[in-house]
């Protein structure tokens, strides 16, 4: 596949302190969105990369603009994709652009070599070219499904059944004293998990015991975390094997959908 460049900045202070990224990948560039810009009397062809966060022109295309411009040095940083060299940043310089009725004043950075200009995400939702038809956040999902982030999550109305290796022999663990002024808030968390329905009461024989460790919250001392060591218990559950997909098996599974 041909890669463009990936962006990674390291700027002066003048200049945005957020990490830039180019991330064009494509194997087949007769397919990529492209569109033409005046460029200071020159039609430039720029692939639209929502992926990149900076406009990029490679110096030979620069070179052959109808109209030279002096360029102001940078200190940004442009990586290609999975490398770890620095390309050349020959400079940067602004210009207004336009588009049908939109005009815009965008940055653009000159880098050393031949490639295909870059028109970056913002640069295309300024000018109108890209727009987000079904923006999401995290606002409106809250609101659009308030039921799913309100109280706890659980699984109701069904079953589980463990599979248990008859050949392991129960083990019950000495439960390790717990110091008397944690004791209350021991017995408060408990209470609460039991009335949310995460833990319920066992009677009668229990050949199963876990040891329970009491850790603080690092925010909320006064809160306990309760910490059950499962390991013994988990060494009796028979484990289900299942083979995870791999990437050309959801491909395949998906095509014609």
């Amino acid at each position: 596949k041909h890669v463009d460049f990936l962006g990674n900045d390291s700027l002066s202070s003048s200049e945005s302190s957020s990490d830039g990224s180019v991330n064009q990948v494509s194997s087949n560039h007769g397919l990529a969105p492209r569109i033409k810009l005046s460029l200071f009397g020159s039609k430039i062809p720029f692939i639209i990369d929502t992926g990149s966060s900076v406009n990029l022109i490679d110096s030979n295309t620069f070179s052959a603009m109808a109209h030279q411009i002096s360029l102001k040095n940078t200190r940004k940083r442009l990586i290609p994709y999975q490398s770890s060299i620095s390309l050349q940043v020959v400079g940067k310089f602004k210009s207004l652009i336009a588009y049908k009725r939109k005009t815009v004043e965008a940055t653009f950075y000159v880098v050393e070599g031949k490639g295909e200009p870059l028109l970056s995400y913002q640069t295309a939702i300024d000018l109108d070219v890209v727009r987000i038809l079904c923006p999401l956040s995290s606002d409106s999902i809250f609101k659009r499904y308030p039921h799913v982030f309100t109280g706890l999550g659980k699984l109701k109305d069904r079953t589980v059944s463990l599979h248990i290796d008859p050949n392991i022999q129960p083990v019950a663990h000495m439960h390790d004293r717990v110091p008397f002024h944690l004791r209350p808030k021991l017995e408060k968390e408990l209470q609460r998990l039991e009335s949310q329905g995460i833990i319920e009461p066992a009677t009668g024989p229990t050949p199963w015991v876990s040891p329970v460790v009491l850790v603080p919250k690092p925010h909320k001392p006064d809160v306990l975390r309760l910490c059950v060591d499962m390991r013994a218990a988990n060494a009796a559950v028979l484990r289900e094997r299942h083979q995870s997909p791999t990437i050309d098996d959801l491909v395949t599974a998906v095509n014609g959908s």
